[in-house]
């Protein structure tokens, strides 16, 4: 079993580092707010990816296989949310404009953590997870929860260091018009993920 969970833990590491997003936005709003102010949407984000692989193992998502249409139509109106974020954020000027409204809200843990419900690739890491890590003979509940843990735990550093890639991205930009071509190219990387992920699952 100690090997099935070191193979788990890189999965994760993997899975959580790469391009998506959730690392996208943490990169966007890392650079303005800062890594503290971010944390609770990575912390969000993390549980509630683990939250999701948990249901996934465990079968609580069988509906998305019995009935074909659900899992397409939920994926969609997923996809086409974040793409809505995405159009918002390609429109901001500056990380001052962001930071009209992020500034007194800021990024929240039931945002993070709602925003995986909504995440395509949330929910394909969570179909591979339960496909690749069977319990192997023990209680399906703790090796679940073993997993949904080990993967929330690896998740919140790498998300961090998004959130961190941008502040040091938005240090080295002195101009509005900088400010806003990084908002542009970040709106455009959410896209893509986002739409790729769709695709994917």
């Amino acid at each position: 079993m100690l090997s099935l969970y070191v193979s788990f833990s890189l999965f994760s590491f993997v899975a959580s580092i790469t391009p998506g997003p959730t690392n996208v936005i943490a990169l966007s709003y890392g650079g303005k707010l800062g890594i503290l102010r971010v944390l609770p949407f990575i912390l969000g984000a993390s549980i509630g990816t683990g939250f999701i692989l948990f249901m996934t193992a465990m079968g609580l998502t069988q509906f998305l296989f019995d009935y074909p249409l659900v899992k397409p139509v939920l994926g969609f109106i997923g996809a086409s949310w974040l793409s809505v974020m995405a159009y918002r954020l390609f429109h901001l000027k500056s990380v001052e404009a962001q930071g009209t409204l992020a500034d007194k809200t800021g990024l929240s843990w039931f945002q993070g953590c709602g925003l995986q419900f909504v995440n395509p690739k949330s929910w394909m890491m969570s179909v591979t997870v339960a496909s690749l890590y069977p319990s192997q003979g023990m209680s399906e509940l703790l090796h679940y929860v073993s997993l949904a843990i080990i993967f929330a735990l690896i998740a919140v550093p790498c998300i961090c260091v998004w959130a961190y890639l941008g502040k040091l991205a938005n240090r080295h930009l002195n101009t509005q018009t900088q400010q806003a071509r990084l908002n542009q190219i970040l709106a455009i990387l959410l896209f893509l993920s986002v739409w790729w992920a769709f695709i994917q699952a």
